[in-house]
């Protein structure tokens, strides 16, 4: 029977927007269901997970053999989906960063590096 687990999101996220933004060169999907496969950190074992959210967070269906860390593929999706994110106060959750980061935050709650920090800028064009 698969494990499952739950992450309280920090910050402001959305996985449809997460799933409608499309990675590399596959096409962004529809639907409200994030299916993720990847290697563990340390390449030693494999993982899926089938990933939902609702009003009380981030729901993780861990699929993989007998004896698959749960804890190892609940940290790596939130790493992925940039869950828990620590933003400085002062930075785009409160829209003060940028015009540009505060709006395009607003507008687009699942995408939250893309935000204007010491280290990065925010993406060119429009906001």
């Amino acid at each position: 029977m698969p494990e499952t687990f739950t992450i309280v999101p920090r910050g402001p996220f959305s996985l449809a927007e997460a799933i409608g933004f499309g990675f590399g060169q596959r096409d962004a999907a529809g639907g409200d269901v994030m299916r993720l496969a990847f290697c563990l950190d340390g390449y030693q074992h494999q993982a899926g997970v089938e990933v939902r959210q609702d009003e009380a967070g981030v729901h993780g269906t861990v699929h993989g053999p007998g004896g698959t860390d749960v804890d190892a593929v609940r940290q790596q999706v939130a790493r992925v989906l940039s869950l828990y994110y620590d933003e400085p106060p002062g930075s785009c959750r409160q829209g003060s960063a940028t015009r540009c980061s505060g709006r395009y935050r607003r507008r687009h709650p699942g995408c939250a590096r893309r935000c204007s920090t010491p280290r990065t800028r925010p993406p060119p064009g429009p906001c």
